[in-house]
């Protein structure tokens, strides 16, 4: 594999969590989303970490002080795929991985098979996963592994929103693909850019994008309610004690919470 930057989107504010602090300086087990997500970030040990700020910026890149990451801002909420071309200027070539700075259960080994994943095939791939109720989530238009389209749930047709393979937004571009990014437009009902229309995009070119679906969708969805941060802090601990009970700690009234 060609060397590896990470770009991480963490510029959202977060409507649903009700609260005027950064959607991702919300804390699971004590430590804000956005740092659990740097963490697994570096341990793929890439050559450049970019985390892309906006609304309440100067919170988040306080925090990141000190922690070797590069900061990229956002001014305008224009869609995923502005947030990440912000990112371009520390990109000095190689393939670009994108997480979410909302999504701090991903695991290490997730992002590991995914990656092994895409150097299987070397074009852009999306990681997806199922839902029991997709509304809300970008419905993935498959065949086999290949992806014929990404449909926002906005601009869905009654019969794409039945499809309940959807898309997680954690994706990887080729080096070579990335200046497709420049090509999408907004056209969409919320005039963003979406990340996503690279597909649109790419098979335009006679290019292939891949689907890896992922089976615990938990995992890598991001945190959008108070009460998916509750279980996200659930999960997080009894992932802890099990590591704990696996080094041989015997713990009591586990289900104590």
């Amino acid at each position: 594999m060609k060397q590896l930057n990470i770009v991480i989107l963490a510029a959202g504010k977060g409507e649903r969590m009700l609260s005027k602090k950064p959607k991702v300086m919300h804390e699971v087990m004590g430590k804000p989303m956005i740092g659990h997500v740097v963490d697994r970030a570096k341990e793929l040990l890439p050559s450049e970490i970019v985390v892309v700020t906006g609304y309440g910026r100067e919170q988040v890149e306080a925090y990141l002080e000190g922690r070797n990451v590069n900061i990229s801002v956002q001014t305008e909420q224009k869609g995923t795929a502005h947030a990440l071309l912000t990112a371009e200027k520390f990109i000095k070539g190689g393939d670009v991985l994108v997480l979410y700075g909302d999504v701090p259960l991903i695991e290490s080994s997730t992002l590991k098979d995914f990656l092994s994943f895409y150097m299987r095939f070397n074009s852009i791939a999306f990681l997806t996963t199922k839902v029991d109720d997709p509304r809300g989530y970008g419905r993935v238009i498959m065949e086999a592994d290949e992806i014929i389209d990404i449909v926002e749930d906005a601009d869905a047709t009654e019969e794409e929103k039945r499809v309940d393979e959807i898309n997680t937004g954690i994706c990887i571009i080729p080096e070579e693909c990335f200046p497709l990014l420049k090509l999408i437009e907004p056209n969409n009902k919320k005039g963003e850019y979406y990340l996503t229309d690279i597909c649109k995009v790419a098979r335009k070119k006679g290019l292939n994008i891949k689907g890896c679906h992922h089976h615990e969708s938990a995992e890598v969805l991001g945190i959008n309610s108070q009460e998916e941060l509750l279980e996200a802090n659930i999960t997080m601990q009894d992932r802890m004690m099990n590591k704990h009970m696996q080094r041989g700690a015997t713990l009591l009234d586990g289900d104590n919470r």
